[in-house]
């Protein structure tokens, strides 16, 4: 006796009508987001790093989208991620072969930025929030959120948005402790205002 379509169907529907709304909150939230990946990150865990600003991966990492083994579609924004950060052709064989990428092929494609031993990753990770934390966090967050519209966007449009969050920047607490520092050369000192 097989499982019932229908009921298993239902509960992924039930799932994802939970985790897009979460997905797309995390994607909408100014702060940078930074993930740590140790062992494998598959279907949709795979997905969930994808989302991630900064990636930091254990050398033994390994990346697959496995939707092939189970006869799916990629979920949790995987193929919005992919296609902006590869290509179409790039995401294409990811997402159709369901070939596992080892950490060092994922950093090439630009989908990790770090390579660490798997007993440093966690403090790598937080080390890089940290730094992120005190940096000019609103600035940061503007800088997501160019970079994040910027491929559905034309150009002079980008400009303008650029212009506008430029400006916006210019009138922070940080921008004029980054800028006197900058002047004074020493470190500047964010709050986040």
């Amino acid at each position: 006796m097989g499982a019932d379509p229908d009921r298993g169907s239902a509960v992924v529907a039930d799932l994802l009508s939970v985790l897009n709304p979460a997905i797309t909150a995390l994607a909408e939230q100014p702060a940078p987001v930074v993930a740590a990946v140790r062992g494998v990150a598959a279907g949709a865990g795979f997905s969930l790093m994808l989302g991630a600003d900064l990636v930091v991966a254990d050398q033994e990492a390994r990346f697959m989208m496995a939707y092939d083994r189970i006869g799916g579609v990629p979920d949790c924004g995987a193929t919005w991620y992919l296609s902006r950060k590869l290509g179409r052709g790039p995401a294409m064989k990811l997402a159709l072969l369901g070939e596992p990428i080892s950490a060092a092929e994922a950093q090439a494609l630009g989908l990790v930025t770090e390579i660490c031993p798997e007993p440093e990753l966690e403090d790598r990770a937080q080390a890089l929030a940290r730094r992120l934390a005190k940096g000019p966090t609103q600035a940061f967050g503007a800088v997501r959120h160019l970079l994040n519209q910027a491929q559905g966007t034309n150009l002079p449009d980008q400009l303008a948005a650029e212009k506008e969050a430029f400006v916006a920047a210019a009138r922070s607490e940080d921008f004029k402790a980054g800028v006197a520092a900058f002047l004074s050369r020493t470190r500047p000192v964010f709050r986040g205002r």
